[in-house]
């Protein structure tokens, strides 16, 4: 599944909930180009700090590399 959606949407950023992570399902997760991968219970503030991080990625993505680097 995760590959295929980075293959029909290679910008979007995906990360992943569970309530079964193992380190092996978090390696291979990444391996498929998530960005982040999280495992239940969690803070709420953990996954608004994600969801940040990857809009954030997003933003400096679409500006591109000389726009966010004259604004940082």
């Amino acid at each position: 599944f995760l590959a295929e959606v980075k293959e029909r949407s290679p910008e979007t950023e995906i990360i992943v909930i569970t309530g079964f992570a193992t380190t092996e399902a978090a390696k291979e997760s990444f391996k498929k180009g998530v960005f982040d991968f999280l495992a239940k219970p969690f803070k709420i503030g953990e996954i608004a700090e994600i969801i940040q991080k990857a809009a954030e990625k997003i933003k400096q993505r679409q500006a591109g590399p000389d726009t966010y680097n004259k604004i940082a």
